[in-house]
């Protein structure tokens, strides 16, 4: 384990939270304010599949709505809001936003 200049943390640590993993060792909380105070980035690790899942359904309604579909047109194929649609798009391009 190489040390980083700052205290407490490794390379090794500090390459697993730009790839939004928690370190062994440390809480969520430590990587957040790390992440904020130090990278000037968020903190956002990939809780579960349900977090995996979203991902791909965001990208999927945001393919469907670039082909032209409207977020009802995309409401009613999915059998979901148009309200939904648009936050589940919102949050995908956020996380893309985070991750580049």
């Amino acid at each position: 384990m190489t040390q980083s200049p700052y205290k407490n943390w490794t390379v090794e640590q500090i390459e697993q939270l730009k790839n939004n993993i928690v370190p062994k060792g440390k809480s969520y909380a430590q990587c957040s304010y790390f992440c904020r105070v130090h990278l000037h980035r968020g903190f956002r690790p990939v809780k579960s599949k349900i977090a995996n899942n979203r991902d791909l359904k965001g990208k999927k309604f945001y393919e469907m709505h670039e082909q032209g579909m409207s977020y009802r047109d995309i409401a009613i194929a999915e059998g979901l809001t148009r309200q939904r649609i648009h936050a589940t798009i919102k949050q995908w391009q956020d996380s893309i936003k985070v991750d580049g």
